[in-house]
């Protein structure tokens, strides 16, 4: 049983994005677009939004996550940026509807680029690693942005490329189809962390779903085939898991956080040498120096001592964090492995998402 141990990073980090509110919707302009037409009306309809945040803002510290969801998708819709995105995304989350948070904190990351602060990302990381092994997922190796899916009569929630499927675990009935051909229509049960994958092709002739095994016959038309493979094996050639990327990317930010600490620890040294150099020149001028000058002088290797205090410290939690998100990321890779080749054998590994990385626990 997954231990839901983000929560009160999740409050932490809203509050930082309510603390940043009035630079942001002054550049959202840039971010997406704006609900009127012209200049005056772009700005009332980011004020407005920028009031709905705010509410959004005032009910998630409050834990009214669904009222907080309802003002948020309102500023959105007025004035869309990745920080009310973010914001939904977390709500979800904490009301447990995983492959909502999937969904929405999925597009936070593919479409936030350059613009959303570190933090923001690896909490929208670890919600999305955390609620994948809350969903049943169904993964289709091959797709087309024609094809539509529903899941028991609703539009089906989604990742960004539309290669995968989010359903709360149990009984649903899932229907994939275009305009001129029904790929599949049928109930499907799904446990909670299952995924389970469907190849849709499209083949000359007659064609039916059979057991993973594709047929065809004569006819007119293009009618579809749906493999359904044994098990949850990952095909060869198929795009990579999304724990795989995760831990990827939470690799690459602890390279980045890692190497800050280290450039931060070197402006500690030398703010330190600064200082010791100050002294020496204090020293010598005792006696030849008037005493202003000696106060200047002094003053100045206080700064520079408070400067590499700040520097150190700094530098230390750079260490920490960046040590903590590379054994994150680490184990993330290594439980991808590790289920990809345990799959034949029907071994399981469980893990849960903690502030200080990932833990890792399973059986073989």
């Amino acid at each position: 049983m997954m231990m839901r141990t983000i929560v009160g990073m999740a409050g932490a980090c809203a509050l930082i994005v309510a603390a940043n509110v009035p630079s942001v919707l002054a550049q959202s302009g840039d971010a997406g677009t704006s609900a009127a037409g012209d200049s005056s009306g772009s700005e009332a309809a980011k004020e407005k939004a920028k009031e709905y945040f705010l509410a959004g803002v005032e009910l998630f510290q409050k834990k009214n996550y669904a009222g907080a969801i309802a003002k948020f998708k309102t500023a959105y819709a007025m004035d869309p940026n990745w920080k009310t995105q973010f914001n939904i995304g977390i709500c979800h989350y904490e009301l447990q509807e995983y492959p909502q948070a999937l969904q929405v904190l999925s597009f936070f990351i593919e479409e936030s680029g350059d613009e959303a602060t570190s933090e923001n990302v690896d909490l929208a990381i670890n919600a999305i690693v955390a609620s994948r092994s809350e969903v049943f997922t169904i993964k289709l190796v091959e797709s087309d942005e024609a094809i539509k899916v529903d899941v028991d009569g609703e539009p089906a929630l989604m990742s960004p490329d539309r290669l995968e499927i989010y359903m709360v675990p149990g009984t649903h009935h899932v229907r994939i189809w275009s305009k001129k051909d029904i790929f599949l229509d049928e109930t499907v049960t799904g446990e909670k962390g299952e995924v389970r994958e469907y190849k849709i092709q499209l083949s000359g002739g007659a064609g039916g779903v059979s057991g993973g095994e594709e047929k065809t016959g004569g006819g007119e038309g293009t009618v579809p085939v749906v493999e359904k493979p044994e098990g949850k094996k990952k095909k060869e050639g198929a795009a990579k898991s999304g724990m795989e990327i995760a831990g990827w990317v939470l690799t690459g930010i602890a390279a980045g956080t890692l190497v800050g600490g280290a450039v931060t620890g070197g402006l500690a040294i030398r703010e330190r040498n600064l200082m010791e150099d100050l002294e020496k020149e204090h020293a010598e001028g005792l006696g030849t120096l008037t005493e202003a000058e000696l106060q200047k002088i002094e003053d100045k290797a206080w700064d520079h001592y408070d400067g590499g205090i700040v520097m150190a410290r700094t530098a230390t939690a750079l260490f920490a964090v960046g040590g903590a998100l590379a054994a994150a990321g680490i184990a993330l890779l290594v439980v991808d492995t590790v289920k990809e080749k345990k799959a034949k054998t029907g071994g399981s590994v469980g893990f849960s998402v903690t502030p200080a990385g990932l833990v890792v626990a399973g059986s073989f």
